[in-house]
């Protein structure tokens, strides 16, 4: 379907039954092409509703101006009524005003009043005659020069309304290349530091708090300081390993959201957006204006509190002994502050680069959000976008584990740690598990099942095994509030450990596990 745009002040009577006012079933797709550069399609939306802008196609799905008679038979044009509730008031008005003056002189002899004359002509509904675009030029010029002798012109108010100039784009972030005061998408390859500032976060093993679980504290292992509060730790609960984050530039074009213009928003549009390929680095990407959803961070007591989803929370909170102080990183980002962090063009621009893409945006599934803080934070709106950790994706056991002689956890707490037994390698063997938890489960449930391990564990252990639930190391062992046995893949996850082979996983104490990863 073939769309074009006007004004109302230059509507000419013949293109009033082309009027499209179906605005709800509009796809962008189909309207793409008469969209003014920059402008997104939610902003051409409201173009239409608020009367900046008309848009004419030969049949309109629901007509936005019909044709009626009166009581005594003239016919007249007036706005649908079908239409009338989704249109803003001063485009009614202005839609109504516009085809009054032709009810009134020409076109139709229709007055308004019960002196108009009547046509003695019968009515005899005609189909329309499609015109070429060459006819409808010429039909508009003609036509246009007879109303400008005959129509008075608009009142100041009514056309300085409707002179408005367009909504001005605006994006929470978008290329430095693109022209001056557009929000045009970005179609070369951009650094990401000469958009902004940048920080990367991971999971810290610290005090009181496991990777394991499905709680941690957050460090920043590259980047500047932005999400970062005094005297608060960052914590997330739920299953992300890594997060991004991105604050832009100010530009002196006006075209970036501030923070009161987000406030009333559930959505902010973006022209960047950033992932991570399967080596944990973050790469990025140029898009048109996609709508990200806005999440408040909130002050609860004496902690901020922000839930990107039911089940991802971010949490700063007062430092306390839990944090053990100067976190040990589990770091899953290989030499960050090593390479360059690249704003990509998206595939079908034709640009081609060298490693352009791990996953093409369309699949990539992206976990990203705006944060809004209280004023009395300091900090600005941020993008974030994190990946789960692959602790929580499904995957089937592979090893064979190793024969035990003697106490099997005898070595978790030296070295490396004690290995998985055989036997209970062979149990688990082909079996898939839909996360690491629901693995971690059934580990220590097989071991309940071999007499000869369980009789190696006080009763109270022995209890807690049967229900699938690690055992209590040695106090000694203890570290803060992790006080129980825990599993620890030898080539760590984020470097491309495999998550479900027992060959790569050791049982450990508390103690011996964040010892290890001091090194």
């Amino acid at each position: 379907m073939n769309y074009q745009t006007t004004q109302i002040y230059n509507l000419m009577s013949y293109e009033f039954a082309q009027v499209e006012g179906d605005f709800a079933s509009l796809r962008e797709s189909d309207v793409k092409s008469v969209i003014p550069a920059g402008m997104r399609f939610a902003d051409f939306l409201e173009q239409l509703r608020s009367g900046h802008q008309v848009l004419l196609t030969d049949v309109p799905s629901i007509p936005l101006l019909i044709r009626d008679r009166d009581e005594w038979g003239n016919q007249y044009w007036r706005v649908n009524p079908a239409i009338e509730p989704h249109l803003d008031l001063l485009a009614n008005k202005a839609y109504t005003a516009r085809v009054e003056w032709v009810n009134h002189g020409i076109g139709s002899t229709y007055s308004g009043s019960v002196n108009a004359s009547v046509s003695t002509e019968p009515y005899v509904e005609r189909e329309p005659v499609k015109l070429t675009l060459a006819e409808r030029l010429v039909r508009q010029r003609q036509e246009r020069l007879r109303e400008l002798d005959k129509i008075p012109l608009p009142s100041s108010a009514w056309q300085n309304a409707f002179n408005k100039p367009p909504v001005k784009p605006s994006r929470f972030a978008k290329s430095a290349l693109v022209p001056n005061g557009t929000c045009d998408i970005g179609t070369q390859r951009e650094s990401l530091s000469a958009l902004g500032d940048y920080a990367a976060y991971t999971l810290a093993v610290g005090q009181g708090i496991s990777t394991v679980s499905e709680e941690a504290f957050l460090t920043r292992i590259g980047g500047a300081a932005l999400a970062e509060l005094p005297g608060l730790a960052m914590k997330i609960v739920g299953r992300a390993g890594i997060l991004a984050a991105f604050v832009p530039n100010k530009l002196a074009d006006s075209t970036l959201y501030s923070a009161a213009d987000m406030s009333n928003k559930d959505t902010v549009e973006t022209n960047i957006r950033l992932g991570f390929n399967t080596e944990g680095r973050i790469y990025g990407y140029h898009v048109n204006g996609t709508n990200i959803p806005k999440r408040e961070v909130k002050r609860v007591g004496d902690k901020f509190v922000v839930e990107l989803e039911p089940d991802i929370t971010i949490e700063w909170v007062p430092i306390s002994g839990d944090f053990g102080g100067k976190p040990i990183l589990v770091n899953p980002i290989p030499e960050m502050e090593k390479y360059d962090i690249w704003i990509h063009p998206q595939a079908e621009q034709r640009q081609e680069f060298d490693n352009t893409y791990i996953t093409p945006i369309a699949d990539a599934n992206l976990q990203d959000y705006i944060l809004t803080f209280p004023a009395e934070t300091g900090l600005p709106p941020l993008y974030v976008v994190y990946k789960e950790s692959p602790r929580n994706e499904s995957g089937v056991v592979t090893g064979n584990g190793e024969d035990i002689t003697g106490l099997w956890l005898e070595a978790a707490g030296k070295e490396l740690g004690a290995p998985v037994p055989s036997q209970i390698a062979d149990q688990l063997r082909g079996q898939k598990f839909e996360s690491f938890d629901n693995f971690r489960e059934r580990f220590w449930l097989t071991v309940s099942e071999d007499g000869n391990l369980l009789s190696q564990f006080a009763s109270k252990n022995q209890r807690l095994i049967k229900k699938g639930r690690s055992p209590f190391a040695l106090p000694q062992e203890h570290v803060g509030k992790r006080s129980r046995y825990e599993i620890h893949h030898v080539e760590e996850i984020q470097h491309g450990g495999k998550v479900y082979d027992v060959d790569n996983m050791r049982v450990m104490t508390p103690k011996s596990h964040i010892n290890i990863h001091r090194k």
